[in-house]
């Protein structure tokens, strides 16, 4: 409810960075994530910034992981080996 006309960015942006490192898996940075409440996490390699992930992007990829899932869980159900 403020206006991007007066509202300065130091007023609105997060001054404590909270950040992750390659080897963190998707689960650790999602749940990093909901605790400190951010939609974005940058990505350090050697003090580097090397990429940020979005909730979205975490998301995305433990539902396509759970898809993964199923079909080979489906599959061993059918007695189908792929």
């Amino acid at each position: 409810e403020r206006s991007p006309k007066t509202t300065s960015v130091s007023e609105i942006m997060t001054r404590n960075i909270f950040g992750a490192t390659p080897d963190r898996t998707v689960n650790e940075c999602i749940a990093m994530m909901l605790k400190e409440k951010i939609r974005h996490l940058p990505v350090f390699n050697q003090e580097k910034l090397a990429g940020i992930i979005s909730i979205g992007d975490t998301v995305k990829s433990i539902v396509k992981g759970q898809a993964i899932e199923i079909k080979h869980l489906s599959n061993y159900i059918a007695g189908k080996y792929a």
